[in-house]
Formats: structure tokens, C-alpha cells, sequence
């Protein structure tokens, strides 16, 4: 079956190689759309090589993360919600391996700790990589909160 008999949406579309390298930034990636929509989606792009072997994904968190423990979590949400997805445990060793977490409130509008480890992993894997963000909030969280967030990475 084609791509275009499998998804008609896919139809006249020219990505038929990986995206560029990136470090995907997920601000929320604790909560609850990330680890029941984005990770499995994510694990299933990476699975069909629509995502570069370079691409990493780093989870910004308010509370203190074991990366061990999370990239298991994300790994058993995927495979619990996304069966199929996870083909075998090197797979999912491989794509766990890829998860990076790092603390950071943003303290006094600050986001020293984010700023610090997207310099450390720019340089990681030779390849020069971009980085995107996804950005979720829980609600009351206001627009110019979200603002400040993106200035302070930006600022870098």
C-alpha cells in the first residue's frame, strides 16, 4: 500500500525523507497531552523515518525528573496507547535514548538551566541541529507568561 492509499492527505506532499535535525523543546511533556498524544505520534514518526536519527526531545519540567524514570514512563504510555508502534525493545531503547529532561521554572523570568542544556546538546551528535518548540500550559497560565518563555530562550 502507498503512503497516499494509506493516508490521502499525504497525496502531492514532497517530504519523502527525514526532517532536518532539531532538538523538539516540550514545554508540559509531563502532562497529560504530551504523554498521550505527542510522545506515541513521535514515536511513530521516528519508527517510519519521517524524524532524523540526530533529532532529540527535551522535556522542560517545574519538578525534578529522574530521565531514567521518565523515559520509561513516555516508553510504556507509548506502548500502552500506541501498540504498535513500538516494533521491539531495541526500538524503544533507542527512541528513550533520544528523551532528555531538564528542571527549570524560570525563575525571576530566567531560564538558565533550559538555556545551558540546549547549548550542551546544539553541539551533541556533529550535526548542527535547530530547535522547535511545543508548548502547553496548564490553564490559568497567561499569554504574556507564555511570551516571556520564548524571549528568554530566544535571548540565548
Amino acid at each position: 500500500m502507498s503512503d497516499t492509499e494509506h493516508n490521502p492527505f499525504r497525496s502531492g506532499m514532497l517530504m519523502e525523507h527525514p526532517a532536518d535535525p532539531c532538538v523538539l523543546i516540550i514545554f508540559g511533556g509531563t502532562g497529560d497531552l504530551a504523554q498521550r498524544k505527542l510522545f506515541p505520534s513521535l514515536v511513530h514518526l521516528v519508527r517510519e523515518g519521517r524524524v532524523s536519527e540526530q533529532t532529540q526531545f527535551l522535556c522542560v519540567s517545574r519538578k525534578d525528573l529522574d530521565e531514567n524514570s521518565f523515559r520509561a514512563e513516555v516508553i510504556g504510555n507509548a506502548r500502552k496507547l500506541a501498540p504498535d508502534s513500538i516494533p521491539d525493545e531495541e526500538f524503544a531503547q533507542k527512541f528513550a535514548n533520544r528523551i532528555f529532561t531538564v528542571t527549570d521554572a524560570g525563575d525571576n523570568g530566567r531560564f538558565d538551566k533550559l538555556r545551558w542544556r540546549l547549548g550542551e546538546m546544539a553541539g551533541a551528535g556533529g550535526a548542527k541541529k535547530h530547535f522547535r518548540f511545543f508548548f502547553t500550559s496548564p490553564s490559568g497560565t497567561s499569554a504574556k507568561q507564555s511570551h516571556v518563555v520564548c524571549l528568554c530562550i530566544y535571548s540565548t
